[in-house]
Protein backbone atom coordinates (compact mmCIF):
# COMPACT_ATOMS: atom_id res chain seq x y z
CA UNK A 1 0.00 0.00 0.00
CA UNK A 2 1.41 3.31 -0.86
CA UNK A 3 0.58 6.87 0.92
CA UNK A 4 -0.13 10.06 -0.65
CA UNK A 5 0.58 12.98 0.92
CA UNK A 6 -1.34 16.25 -0.64
CA UNK A 7 -0.91 19.93 0.09
CA UNK A 8 -1.37 21.09 3.74
CA UNK A 9 -5.68 21.14 4.07
CA UNK A 10 -6.20 17.90 1.56
CA UNK A 11 -6.78 14.65 2.96
CA UNK A 12 -4.41 11.49 3.50
CA UNK A 13 -5.19 7.84 1.68
CA UNK A 14 -4.03 5.13 2.08
CA UNK A 15 -4.33 3.29 -1.35
CA UNK A 16 -5.28 -0.11 -1.27
CA UNK A 17 -3.69 -3.27 -3.45
CA UNK A 18 -6.99 -4.54 -5.03
CA UNK A 19 -7.68 -2.14 -8.02
CA UNK A 20 -11.76 -2.00 -8.19
CA UNK A 21 -11.08 -0.82 -4.32
CA UNK A 22 -8.41 1.97 -4.90
CA UNK A 23 -10.79 3.43 -8.06
CA UNK A 24 -13.63 3.51 -5.13
CA UNK A 25 -11.30 4.87 -2.64
CA UNK A 26 -9.63 7.14 -4.98
CA UNK A 27 -12.83 9.15 -6.17
CA UNK A 28 -13.34 9.33 -2.45
CA UNK A 29 -10.10 11.25 -1.98
CA UNK A 30 -11.15 13.43 -4.66
CA UNK A 31 -14.53 14.53 -3.08
CA UNK A 32 -12.81 15.04 0.14
CA UNK A 33 -10.36 16.95 -1.71
CA UNK A 34 -12.91 19.34 -3.88
CA UNK A 35 -14.54 20.09 -0.05
CA UNK A 36 -11.74 20.74 1.65
CA UNK A 37 -11.02 23.15 -1.61
CA UNK A 38 -14.33 24.66 -1.34
CA UNK A 39 -14.37 25.24 2.78
CA UNK A 40 -10.71 26.70 2.16
CA UNK A 41 -12.04 29.47 -0.71
CA UNK A 42 -15.32 30.10 1.68
CA UNK A 43 -12.83 30.89 4.57
CA UNK A 44 -10.78 33.00 2.49
CA UNK A 45 -13.58 34.86 1.12
CA UNK A 46 -15.43 35.29 4.77
CA UNK A 47 -11.37 36.80 5.76
CA UNK A 48 -11.61 38.95 2.53
CA UNK A 49 -15.64 40.22 3.21
CA UNK A 50 -14.32 41.33 7.06
CA UNK A 51 -11.32 43.03 6.04
CA UNK A 52 -13.66 45.08 3.47
CA UNK A 53 -15.99 45.66 6.48
CA UNK A 54 -13.37 46.69 8.53
CA UNK A 55 -12.29 49.68 6.90
CA UNK A 56 -15.58 50.56 5.87
CA UNK A 57 -16.19 51.37 9.58
CA UNK A 58 -12.24 53.16 9.65
CA UNK A 59 -13.84 55.40 6.54
CA UNK A 60 -16.66 56.28 9.28
CA UNK A 61 -14.75 56.57 12.05
CA UNK A 62 -16.16 53.65 13.95
CA UNK A 63 -13.21 52.32 15.39
CA UNK A 64 -14.95 50.42 18.10
CA UNK A 65 -16.90 48.66 15.58
CA UNK A 66 -13.34 48.27 13.13
CA UNK A 67 -11.72 46.81 16.85
CA UNK A 68 -14.68 44.34 16.88
CA UNK A 69 -14.31 43.33 13.40
CA UNK A 70 -10.52 43.02 13.52
CA UNK A 71 -10.89 40.44 16.38
CA UNK A 72 -13.41 38.55 14.14
CA UNK A 73 -10.43 38.18 11.36
CA UNK A 74 -7.92 36.98 14.03
CA UNK A 75 -10.47 34.08 14.72
CA UNK A 76 -10.96 32.97 10.90
CA UNK A 77 -7.84 33.34 9.82
CA UNK A 78 -6.37 30.05 11.71
CA UNK A 79 -9.11 28.08 9.53
CA UNK A 80 -7.23 29.01 6.32
CA UNK A 81 -5.04 26.28 4.87
CA UNK A 82 -2.91 28.91 4.19
CA UNK A 83 -2.89 33.06 4.58
CA UNK A 84 -2.24 34.32 0.97
CA UNK A 85 0.53 37.69 0.69
CA UNK A 86 -2.14 39.70 -0.68
CA UNK A 87 -4.23 38.86 2.62
CA UNK A 88 -1.74 38.99 4.81
CA UNK A 89 -0.60 43.16 3.04
CA UNK A 90 -4.75 44.67 3.65
CA UNK A 91 -4.81 42.58 7.12
CA UNK A 92 -1.43 44.09 8.05
CA UNK A 93 -2.86 47.91 6.20
CA UNK A 94 -5.75 47.29 8.24
CA UNK A 95 -3.83 47.33 11.77
CA UNK A 96 -2.08 50.26 10.89
CA UNK A 97 -5.42 51.91 10.38
CA UNK A 98 -6.98 51.21 13.08
CA UNK A 99 -4.03 52.02 15.15
CA UNK A 100 -3.80 55.55 13.39
CA UNK A 101 -7.80 56.03 14.34
CA UNK A 102 -7.63 54.86 17.97
CA UNK A 103 -4.84 57.46 18.33
CA UNK A 104 -6.28 59.97 17.07
CA UNK A 105 -9.71 59.59 18.92
CA UNK A 106 -7.42 58.99 22.05
CA UNK A 107 -6.22 62.55 21.19
CA UNK A 108 -8.73 63.92 20.89
CA UNK A 109 -10.94 62.84 24.04
CA UNK A 110 -8.44 63.94 26.48
CA UNK A 111 -9.19 67.83 26.78
CA UNK A 112 -13.09 66.16 27.52
CA UNK A 113 -11.51 63.96 29.84
CA UNK A 114 -9.98 66.90 31.91
CA UNK A 115 -12.92 68.63 31.35
CA UNK A 116 -15.35 66.06 33.29
CA UNK A 117 -12.85 65.14 35.83
CA UNK A 118 -12.56 69.12 36.73
CA UNK A 119 -16.47 68.71 36.45
CA UNK A 120 -17.10 65.77 39.17
CA UNK A 121 -14.68 67.48 41.22
CA UNK A 122 -16.42 70.59 41.20
CA UNK A 123 -19.70 68.69 42.77
CA UNK A 124 -17.70 66.92 45.99
CA UNK A 125 -19.34 69.01 48.89
CA UNK A 126 -21.91 70.82 46.57
CA UNK A 127 -24.96 72.02 48.50
CA UNK A 128 -27.32 70.25 46.04
CA UNK A 129 -30.06 68.48 47.06
CA UNK A 130 -29.21 64.64 46.84
CA UNK A 131 -31.56 63.06 44.35
CA UNK A 132 -30.43 65.70 42.23
CA UNK A 133 -26.92 65.45 43.03
CA UNK A 134 -26.69 61.89 41.93
CA UNK A 135 -28.58 62.20 38.78
CA UNK A 136 -25.78 64.65 38.01
CA UNK A 137 -23.18 62.46 39.13
CA UNK A 138 -24.50 59.92 37.38
CA UNK A 139 -24.56 61.90 34.24
CA UNK A 140 -21.05 62.35 34.07
CA UNK A 141 -20.06 58.69 34.63
CA UNK A 142 -22.07 57.78 31.30
CA UNK A 143 -20.59 60.80 29.31
CA UNK A 144 -17.00 59.36 30.43
CA UNK A 145 -18.04 55.65 29.61
CA UNK A 146 -19.46 57.48 26.14
CA UNK A 147 -15.61 58.91 25.55
CA UNK A 148 -14.64 55.31 25.61
CA UNK A 149 -17.00 52.93 23.82
CA UNK A 150 -15.38 54.15 20.95
CA UNK A 151 -12.11 52.60 21.07
CA UNK A 152 -10.61 55.46 22.65
CA UNK A 153 -7.51 54.33 25.24
CA UNK A 154 -7.96 56.08 28.65
CA UNK A 155 -5.17 57.14 31.07
CA UNK A 156 -5.20 55.13 34.30
CA UNK A 157 -4.47 58.50 36.09
CA UNK A 158 -7.02 60.02 34.55
CA UNK A 159 -9.57 57.27 35.48
CA UNK A 160 -8.30 57.41 39.21
CA UNK A 161 -8.85 60.94 39.50
CA UNK A 162 -12.45 60.88 37.78
CA UNK A 163 -13.08 57.84 40.01
CA UNK A 164 -12.60 59.44 43.61
CA UNK A 165 -14.02 62.49 42.66
CA UNK A 166 -17.31 60.80 42.48
CA UNK A 167 -16.94 58.85 45.37
CA UNK A 168 -16.63 61.63 47.16
CA UNK A 169 -19.54 64.07 45.52
CA UNK A 170 -21.54 60.59 46.30
CA UNK A 171 -21.48 60.18 49.52
CA UNK A 172 -23.89 62.45 50.78
CA UNK A 173 -26.30 60.93 48.41
CA UNK A 174 -25.28 57.53 50.02
CA UNK A 175 -25.81 58.46 53.20
CA UNK A 176 -29.68 60.33 52.11
CA UNK A 177 -30.66 57.37 50.22
CA UNK A 178 -29.93 55.30 53.14
CA UNK A 179 -31.60 57.69 55.71
CA UNK A 180 -34.79 57.27 52.47
CA UNK A 181 -34.78 53.72 52.80
CA UNK A 182 -34.29 53.65 56.83
CA UNK A 183 -37.81 55.66 56.52
CA UNK A 184 -39.25 53.29 53.40
CA UNK A 185 -38.60 50.59 56.24
CA UNK A 186 -39.81 52.42 59.35
CA UNK A 187 -43.47 53.78 57.27
CA UNK A 188 -43.32 49.80 55.96
CA UNK A 189 -43.65 49.06 59.81
CA UNK A 190 -46.23 51.84 60.31
CA UNK A 191 -48.62 50.22 57.72
CA UNK A 192 -48.13 46.65 59.57
CA UNK A 193 -48.96 48.05 62.69
CA UNK A 194 -52.12 49.77 61.25
CA UNK A 195 -52.65 46.37 59.20
CA UNK A 196 -52.83 45.03 62.87
CA UNK A 197 -54.80 47.08 64.68
CA UNK A 198 -57.64 47.36 61.81
CA UNK A 199 -57.60 42.89 61.85
CA UNK A 200 -57.81 43.22 65.30
CA UNK A 201 -60.72 45.51 65.23
CA UNK A 202 -62.20 43.31 62.34
CA UNK A 203 -62.05 39.89 64.37
CA UNK A 204 -62.83 41.63 68.37
CA UNK A 205 -65.72 43.77 67.23
CA UNK A 206 -69.49 42.80 68.26
CA UNK A 207 -71.12 42.59 64.60
CA UNK A 208 -74.36 41.84 66.48
CA UNK A 209 -74.26 44.99 68.12
CA UNK A 210 -72.07 47.23 65.96
CA UNK A 211 -71.35 50.93 66.55
CA UNK A 212 -71.13 51.87 62.40
CA UNK A 213 -70.04 55.56 63.47
CA UNK A 214 -66.93 53.93 64.84
CA UNK A 215 -67.19 51.79 61.77
CA UNK A 216 -67.16 54.41 59.62
CA UNK A 217 -64.39 56.41 61.56
CA UNK A 218 -61.89 53.64 61.41
CA UNK A 219 -62.80 53.67 57.91
CA UNK A 220 -61.26 56.83 57.58
CA UNK A 221 -58.70 56.71 59.51
CA UNK A 222 -57.12 54.16 58.32
CA UNK A 223 -57.30 55.04 54.88
CA UNK A 224 -56.03 58.24 56.25
CA UNK A 225 -52.65 57.05 57.72
CA UNK A 226 -52.29 54.11 55.37
CA UNK A 227 -51.29 57.31 53.09
CA UNK A 228 -49.43 59.22 55.61
CA UNK A 229 -47.34 56.40 55.95
CA UNK A 230 -45.18 57.12 52.34
CA UNK A 231 -43.11 56.47 50.62
CA UNK A 232 -42.28 52.66 51.22
CA UNK A 233 -40.78 50.00 49.28
CA UNK A 234 -43.46 48.87 46.66
CA UNK A 235 -42.08 45.40 46.39
CA UNK A 236 -42.35 44.57 49.66
CA UNK A 237 -45.61 46.29 50.10
CA UNK A 238 -47.32 44.77 47.50
CA UNK A 239 -48.50 41.95 49.37
CA UNK A 240 -49.21 43.88 52.47
CA UNK A 241 -51.55 45.94 50.28
CA UNK A 242 -53.05 43.36 49.16
CA UNK A 243 -54.07 42.47 52.46
CA UNK A 244 -55.11 45.91 53.68
CA UNK A 245 -57.41 46.10 51.00
CA UNK A 246 -59.43 42.93 51.40
CA UNK A 247 -59.69 44.15 55.17
CA UNK A 248 -60.98 47.14 53.89
CA UNK A 249 -62.99 46.14 51.35
CA UNK A 250 -64.96 43.48 54.15
CA UNK A 251 -65.42 46.56 56.37
CA UNK A 252 -66.50 48.44 53.69
CA UNK A 253 -68.86 46.07 52.38
CA UNK A 254 -70.07 45.08 56.24
CA UNK A 255 -70.96 49.16 56.33
CA UNK A 256 -72.27 48.96 53.09
CA UNK A 257 -75.04 46.38 53.90
CA UNK A 258 -76.02 48.94 56.94
CA UNK A 259 -75.99 51.61 54.59
CA UNK A 260 -78.04 49.63 52.65
CA UNK A 261 -80.69 48.53 55.12
CA UNK A 262 -80.83 51.84 56.74
CA UNK A 263 -81.41 53.31 53.92
CA UNK A 264 -84.88 51.09 53.28
CA UNK A 265 -85.73 51.93 56.74
CA UNK A 266 -85.41 55.92 55.94
CA UNK A 267 -87.51 54.95 52.36
CA UNK A 268 -90.31 53.07 54.41
CA UNK A 269 -90.38 56.15 56.17
CA UNK A 270 -90.62 58.75 53.66
CA UNK A 271 -93.66 56.51 51.80
CA UNK A 272 -95.23 56.50 55.26
CA UNK A 273 -95.26 60.15 55.59
CA UNK A 274 -96.14 60.52 52.26
CA UNK A 275 -99.41 58.65 52.73
CA UNK A 276 -100.18 61.12 55.68
CA UNK A 277 -100.08 64.23 53.01
CA UNK A 278 -104.48 62.42 52.41
CA UNK A 279 -105.12 61.80 56.11
CA UNK A 280 -107.85 63.40 56.84
CA UNK A 281 -107.45 63.96 60.30
CA UNK A 282 -105.01 66.83 60.17
CA UNK A 283 -104.12 66.47 64.33
CA UNK A 284 -103.61 62.68 63.79
CA UNK A 285 -101.51 63.28 60.71
CA UNK A 286 -99.53 65.97 62.59
CA UNK A 287 -99.05 63.68 65.33
CA UNK A 288 -97.93 61.02 63.38
CA UNK A 289 -95.47 63.04 61.09
CA UNK A 290 -94.05 63.90 64.69
CA UNK A 291 -93.41 60.40 65.55
CA UNK A 292 -92.19 59.16 62.03
CA UNK A 293 -89.31 62.13 62.47
CA UNK A 294 -88.59 60.73 65.50
CA UNK A 295 -88.24 57.26 64.23
CA UNK A 296 -85.69 59.11 61.33
CA UNK A 297 -83.13 60.44 64.15
CA UNK A 298 -82.97 56.64 65.19
CA UNK A 299 -82.91 54.95 61.90
CA UNK A 300 -79.10 54.76 61.35
CA UNK A 301 -76.55 55.62 59.63
CA UNK A 302 -76.63 56.19 55.47
CA UNK A 303 -73.86 57.54 53.08
CA UNK A 304 -74.08 61.57 53.07
CA UNK A 305 -74.60 61.75 49.94
CA UNK A 306 -78.18 59.82 49.94
CA UNK A 307 -79.02 60.58 53.23
CA UNK A 308 -79.17 64.74 52.33
CA UNK A 309 -81.24 62.93 49.62
CA UNK A 310 -83.41 61.15 52.02
CA UNK A 311 -83.67 64.06 54.43
CA UNK A 312 -84.90 66.61 51.72
CA UNK A 313 -87.77 64.10 50.59
CA UNK A 314 -88.61 63.16 53.76
CA UNK A 315 -88.83 66.45 54.93
CA UNK A 316 -90.95 67.97 51.77
CA UNK A 317 -93.48 65.40 52.73
CA UNK A 318 -93.26 66.33 56.60
CA UNK A 319 -93.68 70.68 55.13
CA UNK A 320 -96.83 69.50 53.70
CA UNK A 321 -98.54 67.88 56.24
CA UNK A 322 -97.71 70.72 58.40
CA UNK A 323 -99.14 73.30 55.80
CA UNK A 324 -102.41 71.39 55.80
CA UNK A 325 -103.33 72.80 59.19
CA UNK A 326 -102.95 76.25 59.26
CA UNK A 327 -103.19 76.76 62.95
CA UNK A 328 -100.39 73.86 63.34
CA UNK A 329 -98.51 75.52 60.70
CA UNK A 330 -98.76 78.89 62.59
CA UNK A 331 -97.68 77.38 65.60
CA UNK A 332 -94.46 75.50 63.75
CA UNK A 333 -94.07 78.58 61.94
CA UNK A 334 -93.62 80.57 65.47
CA UNK A 335 -91.53 77.82 67.18
CA UNK A 336 -89.26 78.47 63.97
CA UNK A 337 -89.36 82.19 64.53
CA UNK A 338 -88.47 81.40 68.22
CA UNK A 339 -85.99 78.99 67.74
CA UNK A 340 -84.65 81.95 65.05
CA UNK A 341 -84.82 84.35 67.40
CA UNK A 342 -82.85 82.39 69.85
CA UNK A 343 -79.69 81.46 67.33
CA UNK A 344 -79.13 85.44 66.61
CA UNK A 345 -79.07 85.95 70.12
CA UNK A 346 -76.84 82.57 71.25
CA UNK A 347 -74.56 83.98 67.87
CA UNK A 348 -74.51 87.54 69.35
CA UNK A 349 -73.18 86.22 72.90
CA UNK A 350 -70.67 84.23 71.40
CA UNK A 351 -69.42 86.60 69.19
CA UNK A 352 -69.18 89.27 72.47
CA UNK A 353 -67.53 86.79 74.06
CA UNK A 354 -64.88 86.39 71.24
CA UNK A 355 -64.31 90.06 71.89
CA UNK A 356 -63.16 89.75 75.42
CA UNK A 357 -59.39 90.04 76.42
CA UNK A 358 -57.21 89.19 79.78
CA UNK A 359 -58.77 86.94 82.69
CA UNK A 360 -62.24 87.75 81.38
CA UNK A 361 -61.58 86.28 78.00
CA UNK A 362 -60.70 82.68 80.22
CA UNK A 363 -63.56 83.19 82.48
CA UNK A 364 -66.02 82.80 79.92
CA UNK A 365 -65.09 79.06 78.67
CA UNK A 366 -68.04 77.80 80.59
CA UNK A 367 -70.94 80.47 79.48
CA UNK A 368 -69.43 79.40 75.53
CA UNK A 369 -69.41 75.97 76.72
CA UNK A 370 -73.64 76.69 77.39
CA UNK A 371 -74.41 78.77 74.57
CA UNK A 372 -72.81 75.43 72.27
CA UNK A 373 -75.29 73.20 74.31
CA UNK A 374 -78.14 75.73 73.92
CA UNK A 375 -77.83 76.56 70.07
CA UNK A 376 -77.40 72.28 69.61
CA UNK A 377 -80.82 71.80 71.65
CA UNK A 378 -82.58 74.30 69.33
CA UNK A 379 -85.34 72.95 67.19
CA UNK A 380 -85.89 73.35 63.76
CA UNK A 381 -84.79 77.11 62.01
CA UNK A 382 -86.04 78.80 59.22
CA UNK A 383 -84.99 76.72 55.96
CA UNK A 384 -83.86 79.69 54.49
CA UNK A 385 -81.87 81.15 57.24
CA UNK A 386 -80.43 77.60 59.08
CA UNK A 387 -77.68 77.28 57.60
CA UNK A 388 -76.04 80.69 57.69
CA UNK A 389 -77.35 80.70 61.72
CA UNK A 390 -75.20 77.96 62.07
CA UNK A 391 -72.25 78.72 60.14
CA UNK A 392 -72.32 82.19 61.57
CA UNK A 393 -72.66 80.74 65.64
CA UNK A 394 -69.63 78.39 64.28
CA UNK A 395 -67.31 81.23 62.87
CA UNK A 396 -68.36 82.64 66.38
CA UNK A 397 -67.86 79.75 68.52
CA UNK A 398 -63.90 79.34 66.59
CA UNK A 399 -63.63 83.47 67.10
CA UNK A 400 -63.80 82.38 70.44
CA UNK A 401 -61.34 79.38 70.71
CA UNK A 402 -58.83 81.79 68.40
CA UNK A 403 -59.39 84.73 70.91
CA UNK A 404 -58.10 82.16 73.62
CA UNK A 405 -55.41 80.25 71.70
CA UNK A 406 -54.15 83.80 70.58
CA UNK A 407 -53.65 85.57 73.80
CA UNK A 408 -52.18 82.10 75.50
CA UNK A 409 -49.56 81.87 72.94
CA UNK A 410 -49.26 85.98 73.64
CA UNK A 411 -49.00 85.24 77.11
CA UNK A 412 -46.59 81.84 76.57
CA UNK A 413 -44.27 84.10 74.31
CA UNK A 414 -43.71 86.69 77.23
CA UNK A 415 -42.93 84.39 79.91
CA UNK A 416 -40.43 82.68 76.95
CA UNK A 417 -39.07 86.41 76.63
CA UNK A 418 -38.58 86.98 80.39
CA UNK A 419 -36.70 83.85 80.61
CA UNK A 420 -34.57 84.62 78.25
CA UNK A 421 -34.00 88.22 78.94
CA UNK A 422 -33.10 86.64 82.78
CA UNK A 423 -30.83 84.22 81.26
CA UNK A 424 -29.12 87.13 79.22
CA UNK A 425 -28.69 89.01 82.52
CA UNK A 426 -27.22 86.00 84.39
CA UNK A 427 -24.67 85.51 81.06
CA UNK A 428 -24.02 89.16 81.65
CA UNK A 429 -23.41 88.55 85.08
CA UNK A 430 -21.09 85.28 84.77
CA UNK A 431 -19.15 86.89 81.90
CA UNK A 432 -18.07 90.16 84.49
CA UNK A 433 -17.13 87.17 87.12
CA UNK A 434 -14.73 86.38 84.70
CA UNK A 435 -12.62 89.68 85.39
CA UNK A 436 -13.83 91.36 88.67
CA UNK A 437 -13.89 90.22 92.08
CA UNK A 438 -16.39 89.36 94.37
CA UNK A 439 -17.06 92.15 96.49
CA UNK A 440 -17.26 94.04 92.79
CA UNK A 441 -20.51 91.27 91.70
CA UNK A 442 -22.34 91.86 95.08
CA UNK A 443 -23.90 95.31 93.43
CA UNK A 444 -24.66 93.13 89.93
CA UNK A 445 -26.07 90.04 91.86
CA UNK A 446 -28.43 91.90 93.96
CA UNK A 447 -29.76 93.26 90.79
CA UNK A 448 -30.07 90.01 89.17
CA UNK A 449 -31.79 88.43 91.78
CA UNK A 450 -34.12 91.35 91.49
CA UNK A 451 -34.66 91.33 88.27
CA UNK A 452 -36.30 87.50 89.00
CA UNK A 453 -38.22 88.08 91.58
CA UNK A 454 -39.51 90.57 89.73
CA UNK A 455 -41.17 88.18 86.88
CA UNK A 456 -44.76 87.14 87.53
CA UNK A 457 -44.70 84.26 85.14
CA UNK A 458 -42.59 81.84 83.93
CA UNK A 459 -42.85 78.95 81.23
CA UNK A 460 -42.72 75.63 83.05
CA UNK A 461 -39.52 74.99 84.81
CA UNK A 462 -37.84 78.20 83.55
CA UNK A 463 -37.60 79.34 86.82
CA UNK A 464 -35.45 75.86 88.17
CA UNK A 465 -33.21 76.32 84.90
CA UNK A 466 -32.74 79.72 85.68
CA UNK A 467 -31.64 78.97 89.69
CA UNK A 468 -29.58 76.31 88.56
CA UNK A 469 -27.59 78.18 85.96
CA UNK A 470 -27.49 80.98 88.43
CA UNK A 471 -25.79 78.45 91.13
CA UNK A 472 -23.28 76.55 88.82
CA UNK A 473 -19.57 76.98 88.81
CA UNK A 474 -19.02 79.79 85.60
CA UNK A 475 -17.42 78.24 82.94
CA UNK A 476 -14.42 80.13 82.02
CA UNK A 477 -14.11 78.87 78.60
CA UNK A 478 -16.42 81.10 76.19
CA UNK A 479 -15.09 79.88 73.11
CA UNK A 480 -16.63 76.32 74.12
CA UNK A 481 -19.64 77.79 75.32
CA UNK A 482 -19.95 80.08 72.10
CA UNK A 483 -19.79 76.49 70.21
CA UNK A 484 -22.76 74.58 72.31
CA UNK A 485 -25.02 77.71 71.25
CA UNK A 486 -24.10 77.42 67.85
CA UNK A 487 -24.47 73.61 68.14
CA UNK A 488 -28.37 74.20 69.38
CA UNK A 489 -29.15 77.09 66.97
CA UNK A 490 -28.23 74.26 63.98
CA UNK A 491 -30.62 71.89 66.01
CA UNK A 492 -33.19 73.90 66.21
CA UNK A 493 -33.09 74.92 62.71
CA UNK A 494 -33.07 71.29 61.35
CA UNK A 495 -36.04 70.87 64.03
CA UNK A 496 -37.98 73.63 62.61
CA UNK A 497 -36.41 73.46 58.87
CA UNK A 498 -35.02 77.09 59.25
CA UNK A 499 -32.40 77.71 56.91
CA UNK A 500 -28.55 77.94 58.31
CA UNK A 501 -26.56 80.22 57.47
CA UNK A 502 -23.54 79.12 54.75
CA UNK A 503 -20.67 79.51 57.06
CA UNK A 504 -22.46 76.74 59.43
CA UNK A 505 -23.78 74.32 56.52
CA UNK A 506 -20.65 71.84 57.64
CA UNK A 507 -22.11 71.66 61.41
CA UNK A 508 -25.64 71.02 59.64
CA UNK A 509 -24.67 68.42 57.73
CA UNK A 510 -23.44 66.72 60.54
CA UNK A 511 -26.72 66.71 62.14
CA UNK A 512 -28.64 66.22 59.43
CA UNK A 513 -29.38 62.71 58.72
CA UNK A 514 -30.16 61.56 62.56
CA UNK A 515 -32.57 64.56 62.04
CA UNK A 516 -34.21 63.36 58.70
CA UNK A 517 -34.65 60.53 60.25
CA UNK A 518 -35.99 61.57 63.97
CA UNK A 519 -38.15 64.05 62.60
CA UNK A 520 -40.11 62.92 60.06
CA UNK A 521 -43.86 62.47 61.26
CA UNK A 522 -43.44 64.63 64.43
CA UNK A 523 -46.61 66.25 65.34
CA UNK A 524 -46.56 69.95 66.32
CA UNK A 525 -47.02 68.47 70.33
CA UNK A 526 -43.87 66.87 70.13
CA UNK A 527 -41.31 69.20 68.09
CA UNK A 528 -42.57 71.87 70.57
CA UNK A 529 -41.53 69.22 73.47
CA UNK A 530 -38.33 68.91 71.39
CA UNK A 531 -37.96 72.40 70.77
CA UNK A 532 -38.11 73.42 74.61
CA UNK A 533 -35.27 70.68 75.48
CA UNK A 534 -33.32 72.43 73.33
CA UNK A 535 -34.19 75.84 75.39
CA UNK A 536 -33.32 74.66 78.41
CA UNK A 537 -29.89 73.58 77.00
CA UNK A 538 -29.41 76.93 75.71
CA UNK A 539 -30.04 78.09 79.44
CA UNK A 540 -28.04 76.17 81.23
CA UNK A 541 -24.75 77.30 78.91
CA UNK A 542 -22.06 79.39 80.46
CA UNK A 543 -21.58 82.80 79.59
CA UNK A 544 -20.62 83.95 75.81
CA UNK A 545 -19.28 87.21 74.59
CA UNK A 546 -22.43 89.22 73.67
CA UNK A 547 -21.79 90.20 70.13
CA UNK A 548 -22.11 86.30 69.33
CA UNK A 549 -24.58 85.71 71.45
CA UNK A 550 -26.70 88.38 70.51
CA UNK A 551 -26.34 86.99 66.60
CA UNK A 552 -27.30 83.51 67.49
CA UNK A 553 -30.06 84.18 69.83
CA UNK A 554 -31.77 86.28 66.90
CA UNK A 555 -31.34 82.73 64.94
CA UNK A 556 -32.95 80.94 67.81
CA UNK A 557 -35.67 83.11 68.58
CA UNK A 558 -36.72 82.78 64.79
CA UNK A 559 -37.37 79.07 65.21
CA UNK A 560 -38.77 79.36 68.55
CA UNK A 561 -41.51 81.54 66.96
CA UNK A 562 -41.91 79.07 64.41
CA UNK A 563 -42.65 76.72 67.19
CA UNK A 564 -45.16 78.31 68.69
CA UNK A 565 -47.22 79.13 65.85
CA UNK A 566 -47.20 75.34 65.36
CA UNK A 567 -48.53 75.31 68.74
Amino acid sequence: RATLAVTRGLPDIRWPADVATAQDALQRWEQQCADAQAASAAALSHVGGLIRRANRAINDGRSGQAAGIRRAIAEAVPALPSVPAHIAGQIEQLDKRLHELQDWKSYAVAPKRAQLIEQMQALVGANEAPPELADRIRQLQDEWKSLHRGGAGQSEADWEAFHQAAEAAYQPCREYFAAQARIRESNLLRRKALLDDIVRFDTGHDWANADWKEVARVLRHARQEWRNANPVDRTANKSLQALFDEVLKNLQDRLDAQYRMNSEHKQSLIQQVQRLSNEPDTRKAIEDVKRLQTAWKTAGLVSHQEDQRLWEEFRQYCDAVYRRSQEAYAKFAAELEANRARAVDLCMQAEACAGLTGDPLYGAAAQVRQFRDDFDALGELPRGESGDLKARFERAIRGYERAVREQRLQEERQSWSHLFAVSNEVRLFQLAGLEKSEAELEALRQSVRSTIDGVLQWPKGGLQAIERKLAQPVSADVAANEAALRKLCIRAEILTDTPTPTADQPLRREHQLQSLVQGMGQSADSRRDSFEALVFEWIAVGPTSTNVYYELLERFNDCLVKVQRLG
